[in-house]
């Protein structure tokens, strides 16, 4: 599609009240889904608990080809998923804050979803050809998405949109500093806590 036919499209009647109409369900959505994550993560100890797992055993008793203390492995899945959480949930009401400006809104939509794909990559890391947990496709593939991100800018305006620059510094910084807490003791007190 050239890009005279698709600011056409993007005028366009139509497009513009779904998108709106989409939006208004998208923000809902937005907020609804941090909740279900942190829901969900507060629930993740204690089902490992109660199946006569203990915290101090060794991860690969789990059977998903992870190793090192079960308390550590739950540690990582509590503070990933809370890092997720809290990014996803900064960056898309960013992005619904600047609807108005769209370059700025769909960066930080798409950095926001990407945020929030770790747990289902994860899951598809438990195969066997994609080295578990702890291989490398979590990581690899969340670092190629957001290299398309830079990419697309660099393509498409020869530099990084501020959006880009502001949405993924602010993803890595969390990120870091949630994996940080996860190895420290405060991060496994509050796994214990969790028990």
């Amino acid at each position: 599609m050239t890009q005279t036919r698709a600011r056409t499209v993007s005028r366009d009647p139509f497009f513009a009240v779904m998108h709106r109409r989409l939006g208004v369900a998208g923000a809902v959505l937005a907020v609804a889904v941090p909740f279900a994550g942190l829901l969900a993560t507060s629930q993740v100890v204690g089902r490992v608990a109660a199946s006569g797992i203990s915290l101090d055993a060794d991860a690969s008793v789990l059977g998903i080809g992870v190793s090192g203390p079960v308390v550590q492995f739950l540690a990582g899945v509590v503070w990933g998923n809370l890092s997720s959480a809290v990014t996803f949930a900064v960056l898309a009401w960013a992005g619904i804050l600047l609807r108005r400006r769209a370059a700025a809104h769909k960066r930080l939509l798409v950095i926001a979803t990407v945020s929030i794909l770790g747990p289902a990559l994860a899951r598809l890391a438990r195969l066997p050809f994609f080295g578990g947990e702890q291989g490398p496709l979590t990581v690899s593939v969340l670092l190629a998405l957001l290299a398309a991100v830079v990419i697309h800018d660099v393509v498409t305006m020869r530099k990084l949109h501020p959006a880009t620059t502001a949405g993924i510094s602010f993803a890595i910084a969390v990120s870091v500093i949630f994996n940080a807490i996860a190895a420290a003791p405060v991060g496994l007190s509050l796994v214990r806590w969790l028990q």
